[in-house]
């Protein structure tokens, strides 16, 4: 019993020493200065060329009908069920992300997920991975399609695996409307 009294008296103890030593200001001015030491830099665009040139060709392909958002977290578009094993299963796609998903241009309601594949995924640890997120989509009943990165795509191939995966409708009038173009803005003239 003696023993039981001393001990939660020194668990006490510490518990009022730790909580000291946290609200001081010397550990408060530490670990702000850690915080702030950390200096992040600018990515040049959010997309990489490959990833950009494949935009262009869902743009072209879906028209207004669909919306096409990139770089998508994976616990956005699927959360695991209620039960055993949900925290885990949670924890596997908290950090993972989808290049491209298709949304219905309406109520963005999901579509399709679209994976935008190069070298990398010839790894064993990123077919690993792939595997891992087709077999949480296709439980969540989420089509998942893949394509290889290309120098070039064709638009009639790109928008027939669209539909043969999502089963798509695209309104043809809706297609035909002329490809987005990237304006550059003029440099100014330093001599003026």
């Amino acid at each position: 019993m003696q023993i039981l009294f001393h001990l939660s008296v020194l668990l006490v103890a510490i518990g009022i020493f730790l909580k000291f030593v946290y609200s001081s200001k010397e550990f408060q001015n530490r670990f702000k200065s850690r915080q702030a030491s950390c200096s992040y830099k600018r990515q040049p665009a959010l997309f990489s060329p490959a990833e950009r040139s494949f935009l262009g060709v869902l743009e072209q392909v879906l028209g207004s009908e669909y919306r096409v958002f990139g770089k998508v977290r994976i616990v956005d578009l699927i959360t695991p069920g209620n039960g055993a094993g949900r925290q885990t299963a949670l924890n596997r796609i908290v950090g993972k992300h989808v290049d491209f998903v298709v949304c219905n241009a309406t109520d963005l309601s999901i579509i399709g997920v679209i994976e935008l594949d190069d070298e990398s995924h010839n790894q064993d640890s990123r077919q690993k991975r792939d595997a891992f997120v087709d077999s949480a989509f296709a439980s969540a009943e989420i089509p998942i399609t893949r394509f290889p990165v290309r120098a070039a795509y064709s638009l009639s191939a790109s928008e027939e695996s669209l539909r043969r995966s999502f089963k798509l409708v695209v309104n043809k009038e809706v297609r035909k409307s002329p490809p987005l173009k990237l304006v550059v803005p003029a440099q100014s003239d330093s001599s003026l």
